[in-house]
């Protein structure tokens, strides 16, 4: 269950599970993500793999891969317990303010297009909503959504939030069994934007 679900955070900005990818001319983007120390206690590093299991991605969602084709790339996924909590930060690198600015937009467009979900993962069917959230505003400019997403009867909570900071955009996807902690995903949003240049 935990991996058909959290295999949506993959396609959602495209990187793979603790992907590094070096770009010319990029920051160090890897030394940005946060760590375990920087996170609230009983937080570790996921290193179960929630990608390449046979997970389809939602129709409306399918655009984002064509659009994210980013200079540099990091991204990393905690846990806090076996599954639930569960946080991805990825950061994409796009070499000039505009392109990242641009491509938050782009994403906002796509999100803002897909209300409604609906993929397979493994031969399950996984169905879910997004929506825009009230959210503080981190770096240049931020936005957020919260996602429902049910599969064999269980429903998970999730929250995402696109930070865009100079060059660089940033990805917090934060999920539980319960509604997500708002407060703690705030609180990890502002760590990770402390984080960006």
């Amino acid at each position: 269950m935990y991996k058909m679900i959290a295999a949506l955070a993959v396609a959602v900005l495209a990187v793979g599970c603790t992907s590094i990818e070096h770009g010319k001319g990029a920051p160090d983007l890897k030394a940005q993500l946060l760590t375990v120390a920087e996170l609230p206690a009983g937080w570790s590093i996921d290193n179960s793999n929630s990608g390449g299991d046979n997970t389809s991605t939602p129709s409306c969602l399918q655009r984002l891969d064509s659009e994210l084709h980013a200079n540099a790339k990091a991204d990393a996924s905690f846990v806090k317990g076996s599954d639930f909590p569960w946080l991805n930060q990825g950061i994409a690198y796009f070499g000039d303010d505009a392109t990242a600015s641009a491509k938050l937009s782009t994403i906002a467009a796509i999100l803002n297009g897909c209300t409604d979900l609906s993929y397979t993962s493994d031969g399950h069917k996984v169905t879910g909503s997004i929506g825009v959230m009230s959210f503080p505003n981190f770096g240049d400019q931020s936005q957020a959504w919260d996602m429902t997403l049910t599969a064999e009867g269980t429903t998970v909570g999730f929250d995402l939030v696109l930070m865009q900071k100079g060059a660089e955009l940033e990805q917090l996807f934060y999920g539980d069994l319960d509604p997500p902690d708002l407060y703690e995903l705030q609180t990890l949003a502002k760590s990770a934007a402390d984080k960006m240049p």
